[in-house]
């Protein structure tokens, strides 16, 4: 008996057992298809259907997504109370409609339809257009012509209106200086318009120029690579290159196109002395200055271009040119002092014609006598040159060579002649709490080889003198209100004026090489010309970035 019966009896029920049926089991088989082959056709057609279906629904999906995060970077920036953003009163105010229908209606006058519709600060509200106009006001008499080798905004205020990219620009720069609580309103929105041109469309011409100009004055880097890649997408360098064709058929649209990716190219130039240039093969372009000057379609903005192009053009041929083992051999070999030799005499000759043979049309700015506005990109070449003396060297080191010691002095009397003609302009001063961005960075720039210049060779050093002129700069930077700034170089000056107690002497120069690298001690006076105009250096990221020209006029020795 089993035990399933034992359990039933137990419990005095009634139990009834079923014998189990034997199990069987089969061979695996396919299971037979009894459909005929139009019936699997229709199966696989509602198949394809269903993915395609799929396919659409998802599209769609991943398209909305993508709308979403569009609307998204274009809509209203987050704002603090500092920056009086419109409340949400305001903005459904009355007021706030009739700006805004303001801005379309100057907007749908101008006879064609703007790009990229609704989405400029007009547009959309952001800012109205009297303030647009103020702002414009602002830029154009005193930002316009700042940076040397751009040509100007010269458009219509209505071909403003319609590039968003231009008009956030130049909303930026202006409310830097002149509306304060405008600026970063305008600055987020310029950037939101920036970064939607590395997936969208290649903008056109001037929306690539607006690109170049906020790169400049924010020293956005790689706002810069960017604008390079544009370029290349536009073809402006094969614009640039048939310059230089005679066969080539040139009118104004290619000439534009020309001198704005030589306008690039400068910039990498002076941007990346120390780094791979951004631009392939570069330096074919440093020769293209002569033929944009004899172009029928020239405008004087060229001179300048080509003055830039042959000065940045010699110091990427000595950055090709000089190796560690060159500078670092002591003493220097006749080789390598013939080669700085023949870099400083090109960098001199050239900026002897600039200033004394070069047609007058080349002062183009609005301010008179400015003829050495190629001064402080004359001295920054002359340190790039000479300074990388310093390569290599240690404070243990003693040097015994008269040649290097006088490329070391040599460089660094540049230095100390940019940190003279910013020192020498009031304007400069004037200008600095809201320029600091590009024009501080002259006085950065300076400082900074001048301080690693004292650390590694103060015996050859005047370091008081250098002392002095950090302390001049560093009430500048107090009195722009610029707390970084004060900040880093009051750390500068505490490390500096340690070393050698902050009386470096000075180690007379053995005879035995004179060279072309004394630096003229003209910079109060440079040609005779007094109270004259000089231009101002401007960097970044790294230590040889944008030299721009500022135009302030220089006062007579402080």
């Amino acid at each position: 008996m089993s035990e399933a019966e034992d359990s039933c009896k137990a419990s005095g029920k009634e139990c009834h057992f079923v014998a189990p049926r034997p199990i069987t089991r089969g061979v695996l088989s396919a299971p037979v298809d009894h459909t005929g082959p139009n019936e699997q056709l229709s199966r696989i057609d509602a198949l394809e259907r269903q993915v395609a279906e799929l396919t659409r629904t998802s599209q769609e999906e991943f398209r909305q997504l993508k709308d979403a995060m569009a609307n998204l970077s274009q809509g209203y920036t987050i704002q603090t109370s500092a920056q009086q953003p419109p409340s949400t009163n305001a903005i459904h105010s009355p007021e706030h409609f009739a700006s805004h229908d303001r801005a379309r209606a100057v907007i749908s006058n101008s006879g064609s339809s703007p790009r990229f519709e609704g989405s400029s600060l007009l547009t959309k509200g952001i800012l109205s257009e009297d303030q647009c106009l103020e702002l414009f006001d602002f830029f154009h008499q005193n930002c316009n012509d700042t940076i040397a080798f751009f040509d100007s905004i010269n458009v219509s205020t209505k071909t403003i209106l319609q590039t968003p990219i231009l008009l956030a620009t130049i909303c930026t720069i202006g409310a830097r200086a002149s509306r304060s609580s405008l600026y970063e309103i305008c600055r987020l929105e310029a950037e939101s318009l920036i970064q939607q041109t590395m997936v969208g469309p290649t903008p056109d011409l001037l929306s690539l120029r607006a690109v170049m100009i906020y790169a400049t004055w924010h020293h956005a880097n790689r706002i810069w690579g960017h604008a390079v890649n544009l370029g290349y997408e536009l073809g402006l360098h094969t614009a640039a290159l048939s310059l230089d064709n005679p066969a080539a058929v040139q009118n104004a649209d290619t000439v534009e196109r020309a001198r704005t990716w030589l306008s690039l190219c400068v910039v990498d130039l002076i941007n990346n002395l120390n780094a791979p240039f951004f631009i392939s093969n570069i330096q074919r372009y440093t020769k293209l200055g002569t033929p944009l000057l004899s172009s029928k379609y020239f405008r004087t903005v060229d001179y300048r271009i080509a003055a830039y192009l042959e000065l940045f053009g010699i110091a990427a041929d000595a950055k090709e040119s000089m190796s560690p083992e060159m500078i670092q051999a002591s003493p220097l070999s006749d080789e390598t002092k013939e080669l700085f030799d023949s870099y400083n005499l090109k960098v001199d000759t050239l900026f002897h014609n600039v200033c004394n043979n070069v047609d007058p049309l080349y002062q183009t700015f609005s301010r008179p006598q400015d003829r050495n506005r190629m001064l402080i990109p004359y001295s920054f070449v002359r340190m790039y040159i000479n300074g990388v003396s310093l390569h290599g060297l240690s404070p243990s080191r003693i040097l015994v060579d008269p040649a290097h010691i006088q490329l070391v002095r040599t460089a660094i009397e540049a230095a100390k002649m940019m940190l003279r003609a910013a020192l020498q302009s009031l304007n400069f001063q004037k200008s600095l709490s809201y320029s600091i961005d590009y024009s501080g960075a002259i006085l950065i720039l300076a400082t900074n080889f001048l301080s690693k210049a004292v650390f590694v060779a103060h015996q050859y050093i005047d370091v008081p003198s250098i002392v002095h002129m950090f302390h001049r700069v560093l009430e500048i930077f107090r009195n722009s209100n610029a707390p970084a700034y004060v900040s880093s170089l009051e750390k500068t000056i505490v490390k500096v004026s340690e070393i050698n107690g902050g009386a470096g002497p000075s180690t007379p120069i053995t005879p035995g090489w004179s060279g072309n690298s004394q630096v003229p001690r003209t910079e109060g006076v440079l040609f005779d010309i007094l109270g004259s105009t000089v231009e101002f250096v401007s960097d970044s990221v790294g230590l040889l970035s944008l030299l721009i020209f500022i135009g302030w006029q220089t006062e007579r020795e402080l």
